[in-house]
């Protein structure tokens, strides 16, 4: 059976290492479960291949994922792309994170928010999120 791909986008550019790599932490357990469409990062490619791979990868997958514990005008770029084709989406942030309104407004009917205080709480987070979604088209 063939895995449903995501996208799982956060900060990279601001964002401290420990938070850098707990997110990989959530990437690597969610393969398990999904097929995780891999961004550019921080120092493959020129800027238009980050662009054009990272929006591609939005408009792809079918569950898009963005982690908003620290800001990031690129996933705040994502985030749009994403609502504007009306892309099932979850947006996480660590407890107490703050957000910006715009992202908490984003009028998808198919986003949902959640916070979470660890990895693996962000990881069941995730899995709840699959689960409420329509699955081959029902």
């Amino acid at each position: 059976m063939k895995k449903p791909s995501v996208y799982f986008w956060h900060s990279l550019t601001f964002a401290p290492d420990d938070y850098v790599e707990r997110m990989q932490h959530i990437r690597d357990s969610l393969r398990e479960h999904f097929e995780i469409l891999e961004f550019q990062g921080l120092y493959r490619g020129t800027a238009e291949d980050v662009y054009h791979r990272d929006i591609s990868h939005v408009i792809a997958c079918e569950i898009f994922i963005a982690d908003c514990t620290y800001p990031a005008l690129g996933l705040g770029m994502e985030i749009q792309q994403a609502n504007l084709v009306n892309k099932p989406m979850l947006i996480l942030r660590e407890k107490g994170a703050q957000v910006s309104r715009m992202v908490l407004g984003i009028p998808n009917p198919h986003a949902r928010f959640a916070e979470y205080e660890s990895p693996e709480e962000a990881l069941k987070c995730i899995m709840n999120f699959y689960d409420i979604l329509p699955k081959n088209g029902k």
